[in-house]
């Protein structure tokens, strides 16, 4: 996970090309349904709402068959997640992650 300089959060999950180097669009597409949409339904179910404006940007966009960027566009996701030094943290990205990792191991390596 990183925390870009403006506040918002992204996160890159490095190495699935090498290891499914070949893989088909339709499987490219089931990992789709069974970790990102997960993540990115997880995360919005997470998050703290005060106006909603947090829920609703978090996304997930579309980079390569086995490359998407799921972000926040708020400017204040990662204050939000990480806290600072006058808010505490409410974490929802990363449980979110562990959510979507979690269901996709069982669904994946079964």
């Amino acid at each position: 996970m990183s925390v870009s300089g403006t506040g918002g959060i992204s996160m890159k999950l490095l190495g699935a090309g090498m290891l499914l180097k070949g893989i088909s669009s339709a499987t490219g597409q089931a990992i789709k349904r069974d970790f990102v949409d997960v993540f990115v339904e997880n995360a919005k179910d997470k998050a703290p709402v005060l106006t909603g404006n947090l829920k609703r940007s978090i996304a997930a966009d579309d980079k390569s068959l086995l490359r998407w960027e799921i972000t926040t566009a708020t400017g204040y996701g990662a204050y939000v997640e990480l806290g600072t030094k006058h808010m505490a943290a409410q974490p929802y990205f990363a449980p979110a992650y562990e959510v979507a990792r979690k269901q996709f191991e069982r669904t994946a390596f079964k």
